[in-house]
């Protein structure tokens, strides 16, 4: 997502991780938590990093919900 200085009402970034996802890849979640100001977290279950190919629909429905509490208006 990019984020515009000054722009109004940034919608928040939305973090998807997998409950099985190596060190590396937490620490980098870690990392934007602490970075971002506005950040929605989802944990996946019984996948690693490569969620979207290993369990597409609970990422599409992570991402539809996002969209559906953020929607895109310009």
């Amino acid at each position: 997502m990019v984020r515009v200085a000054g722009a109004a009402q940034q919608p928040p970034v939305l973090s998807l991780l997998g409950s099985g996802t190596l060190q590396l890849w937490v620490e980098v979640a870690e990392f934007l938590r602490s970075t971002l100001p506005d950040i929605e977290e989802c944990v996946i279950d019984q996948v690693g990093h490569l969620l979207h190919i290993e369990r597409p629909r609970p990422v599409a429905e992570a991402l539809a919900r996002s969209l559906e509490q953020h929607p895109i208006t310009s």
